[in-house]
């Protein structure tokens, strides 16, 4: 599995099967997936998905490909509620779009790319179509944009993370969509293309996030590092504030994504295929509890030196295993690292189950109401 989103009340989920299709199920309202019906195969893109994104409010599914696309769909009504018509978008991307997200009003979206550049797309009523405009004449990165998100409060900055090894806040004000939205730290920013940090690390950058008021945001790197920076002050700083994040190493693999849960909790998941939930207090972040318990538990199936008797195995042939030689895998939920993360259910302000997938197709679900 490539990546997934859920509809509003999580009764439509839309899967990228790690090919050019997207696939509409009707889950019925029950995690159990061998009850789902496949309702849909949406089939536009010519490469694969790279990102989904169904918006709660306006109900309109936003795709992304390395075929350079993006699509709007917007979903029929009635007898046709299980047909998707795609709306035209426009993107001069040259290589790849590796991730898309909508902003919190669901009429702005963003775009990052794989030659560095940053798109906010948005819907032009006299041509009829959406179109993406990169937010500066140059890449903003030096390398692949791999996670964008806008900021939760007023939609008016866009975070975006890069294998350059950097953080970037971009400003993205729309006058026509943007002047009522004044809420967060970023309520003032009226500009467009003003990066307005950089915030560099060591590693490239797998993901970013930011907290529900704005204030903070997370950003994983690939040298087992989880990063919490305050970026209350960027907004007013007109570029000069420089950001010191908090670098909580990690006990294990580095997370591939993650979201907050509230302002001072956040929930990260990658290659160790669990997710873990962190918490803040003040500029202090730790890792407080693991969601999955089945980590501290070894699988029954092992893997053995005997597992390679009459194999032909692509290793030294004088190379012989002993039997006692054995692989060890925890009992964890997922098989397979922890690709995708999004949102199940929520009370509109606040996740309360999160839904995980990996490579290998197992999606599960993970109550975070109480935590």
């Amino acid at each position: 599995m490539q990546c997934f989103t859920w509809n509003a009340n999580g009764s439509l989920a839309a899967v990228c099967p790690t090919n050019n299709e997207i696939w509409i199920f009707e889950t019925a309202g029950s995690p159990d997936i061998s009850k789902w019906t496949k309702v849909c195969v949406l089939k536009e893109h010519f490469n694969v998905i790279s990102s989904l994104n169904w918006h709660p409010k306006t109900n309109l599914l936003l795709s992304a490909s390395t075929d350079r696309g993006a699509i709007v769909w917007e979903q029929g009504t009635g007898d046709k509620k299980y047909e998707f018509m795609p709306q035209m978008g426009m993107i001069k991307e040259q290589k790849a779009n590796l991730d898309a997200a909508w902003n919190g009003r669901g009429d702005k979206f963003v775009i990052g790319s794989s030659s560095g550049y940053v798109y906010v797309g948005t819907y032009s009523k006299a041509n009829n179509f959406w179109v993406a405009h990169p937010v500066s004449k140059k890449p903003q990165h030096k390398a692949s944009v791999v996670s964008v998100k806008f900021d939760p409060g007023c939609s008016r900055v866009v975070a975006s993370a890069s294998l350059d090894g950097t953080v970037q806040i971009t400003s993205c004000f729309s006058e026509d969509l943007d002047k009522d939205s004044t809420s967060g730290p970023f309520g003032m920013v009226s500009s467009y293309g003003d990066v307005l940090v950089t915030i560099p690390s060591n590693a490239w950058i797998n993901f970013v996030a930011f907290s529900p008021n704005s204030s903070i945001i997370a950003y994983g790197t690939h040298d087992s590092e989880l990063n919490f920076a305050n970026v209350a002050e960027v907004g007013s700083s007109n570029g000069k504030s420089k950001v010191k994040p908090e670098k909580l190493m990690l006990k294990g693999n580095p997370l591939l994504s993650g979201m907050f849960i509230s302002d001072d909790k956040f929930v990260g998941a990658g290659f160790d295929k669990v997710p873990y939930l962190y918490q803040g207090a003040g500029k202090n972040w730790k890792q407080v509890k693991v969601l999955d318990s089945g980590i501290d538990k070894v699988r029954k199936a092992k893997i053995t030196g005997n597992s390679f008797l009459d194999k032909r195995v692509y290793f030294n042939a004088d190379i012989k295993l002993s039997s006692e030689v054995e692989m060890k895998e925890t009992d964890t939920m997922h098989a397979n690292y922890i690709n995708c993360m999004q949102t199940f259910a929520s009370d509109g302000t606040k996740p309360l189950i999160l839904s995980t997938s990996d490579v290998n197709g197992y999606l599960n679900w993970w109550d975070v109401q109480n935590l």
